[in-house]
């Protein structure tokens, strides 16, 4: 006779009871924090203090106003932020000759919000490359 002959009892539920240890353990060795992603930032706030992280990675949001080619062939957008700070993002993979396809994505949102790595500061304005569209 057996010590336990109930179904579900302590050795039938054994399986499941290590079978979940197991998973709370892997569970607990994976990284449950976010992505290194910086926080949004308006473009005015950037503009005012463009020394904060010189080389770091930045999410700017504004009102898009211009986007004009560069002279080396890619797109730059000029952002404004709240307080009239303006951004220069260089979109750096979008060629000249997709402007179009970039300021219809520009115009379906009325703030905009922009990926890219502070440049410093040219002619006064405050300036991030590689620049890519957020949702």
């Amino acid at each position: 006779m057996s010590p336990n002959p109930r179904p579900g009892g302590p050795r039938g539920s054994r399986p499941v009871l290590v079978a979940l240890a197991l998973i709370l353990a892997a569970a607990a060795m994976l990284p449950w924090r976010r992505p290194d992603r910086p926080s949004a930032v308006d473009a005015g706030e950037l503009a005012a203090d463009p020394a904060a992280d010189p080389c770091g990675e930045a999410i700017v949001t504004g009102e898009w106003v211009i986007s004009m080619p560069a002279e080396r062939g890619y797109m730059v957008v000029v952002l404004r932020g709240r307080d009239g700070g303006r951004v220069a993002c260089h979109f750096e993979a979008v060629p000249a000759a997709e402007r179009c396809g970039l300021e219809t994505a520009l115009n379906r949102s009325g703030e905009v919000v922009v990926h890219g790595r502070h440049a410093g500061v040219e002619e006064g304005v405050t300036v991030l490359r590689g620049c890519t569209l957020l949702d």
